[in-house]
């Protein structure tokens, strides 16, 4: 938490997924949530939603974000990477993106994307903009994504 807090970001809302509250294997029969909670970080646990209605979430508000091009090179880059599988036999595309380095950066963006669309927009977007550096248009959200 005090690595966080070091960044110097104003931090609105933590996202995570349904299975948060999952039992780890730890042995002492705490889920994520739980713990998460210990090192003071609280959840807003995202709805479980097809991957297909997560992916048009994260379209779109795309348009809407503004990213800090050097801090978040990685996370752009997975986002232009994410793609459909190809499967070979049957010469289609999978319904599911193909799981590869991208996957994980661009799921946490489509968590977002469906956290943002449940809660209220417009509150997520007045406590972002407090951040040190302003998005260039008035109507986006201001993501860094660390």
């Amino acid at each position: 938490i005090n690595k966080l807090r070091e960044k110097g970001y104003t931090y609105s809302s933590h996202y995570a997924p349904h299975d948060i509250e999952v039992r780890e294997w730890t042995g002492d029969g705490k889920t994520r949530l739980e713990i998460a909670r210990t090192l003071g970080i609280s959840f807003k646990i995202v709805p479980n939603i097809s991957i297909e209605d997560g992916i048009e979430a994260a379209r779109a508000i795309l348009g809407k974000c503004w990213f800090d091009e050097e801090k978040c090179f990685r996370g752009i880059q997975a986002l232009k990477s994410y793609k459909k599988d190809w499967d070979d036999k049957n010469k289609i595309f999978r319904t599911h993106p193909k799981h590869d380095w991208s996957s994980h950066g661009s799921d946490a963006f489509r968590y977002f994307a469906v956290g943002v669309d449940e809660s209220r927009p417009d509150r997520l977007y007045k406590e972002s903009m407090r951040v040190k550096r302003r998005t260039p248009s008035s109507d986006g959200y201001n993501l860094r994504m660390a």
